[in-house]
């Protein structure tokens, strides 16, 4: 039904009033008024909800996951064919440095196992005799000090290379030794978890045979593997024997003075630690 607007005509057809000819409105019922009425008093103010910030993850936590599925894929390809290192170049710097580091930390934990058995056996049984029972060095000073130890021979064999291969002409960057020596001793780090276990189960004969075959290996064997390779393709035309040769006696030279110095530091350390007692 359509009211007119000026006299209030009602009529159902039609845009104008038949009575006086204005535009007529449509009406609106009190059902329909009180239905939307009811329709919005149902469904309440509408609020938005707080959009809850997302979290972002840390920039350090996922690069730390990255580098180590990195790692992981890097040990899987050259624990089996070490020698494709050498097409990579200096790409494997990163994950050399971790095999190194890796490698040390292992030796280090079997070494202060052994340590701290030989120590309790000895003084254990007359620790009554001292102020304090003798339970001897801590783990600190202990895996520390093999660790150091452990770097500081990995680099003079580096130092070595990096001369040898400067006087042949090979020319190889430290980073693409250290990635050559990272790959290379991955097959030594399984060997050391070995001997870490044989320490464990107290077998320490056996623990420290495979100890010290894997650095005979670090420290003989690989370099001298890696610098066949080097030396093999020399511009200088120098027999590769003679870079051997050099080799060897830069190892002995500085290895001999790195010990000396290790030595007499090791000795007064414990001669003072054994005064307190």
């Amino acid at each position: 039904m359509k009211n007119c607007l000026e006299c209030g005509t009602s009529q159902e057809t039609g845009k104008f009033c038949g009575k006086c000819g204005s535009l007529l409105g449509v009406s609106v019922s009190s059902e329909q008024v009180s239905a939307t009425t009811e329709t919005v008093s149902q469904e309440g103010p509408s609020f938005s909800q707080p959009v809850a910030p997302q979290v972002q993850p840390s920039v350090h936590v996922e690069k730390v996951k990255a580098q180590s599925k990195a790692y992981w894929s890097f040990f899987l390809n050259f624990v089996k064919n070490p020698s494709k290192v050498f097409i990579a170049g200096n790409k494997e710097f990163i994950n050399g440095m971790i095999s190194i580091v890796i490698l040390a930390a292992i030796i280090g934990l079997a070494i202060y196992g052994f340590v701290q058995s030989i120590t309790s056996s000895i003084f254990g049984s007359v620790g009554s005799l001292f102020e304090n029972e003798y339970v001897g060095p801590s783990f600190l000073s202990i895996f520390s000090s093999i660790v150091f130890f452990i770097l500081f021979t990995v680099f003079i064999v580096l130092l070595s290379m990096f001369i040898v291969g400067k006087a042949f002409g090979s020319g190889d960057s430290w980073k693409e030794l250290i990635s050559y020596y990272g790959a290379h001793i991955l097959s030594v780090i399984l060997l050391s978890l070995f001997g870490l276990f044989l320490m464990l189960i107290k077998s320490y004969l056996y623990g420290n045979i495979i100890l010290v075959i894997s650095f005979l290996i670090i420290l003989i064997v690989i370099p001298l593997y890696i610098m066949s390779r080097l030396l093999s393709n020399s511009p200088k035309g120098i027999d590769s024997y003679y870079g051997y040769l050099l080799y060897i006696v830069l190892v002995c030279i500085l290895y001999s003075i790195f010990i000396s110095v290790i030595a007499d530091s090791t000795i007064g350390q414990y001669l003072n630690y054994f005064t307190d007692y």
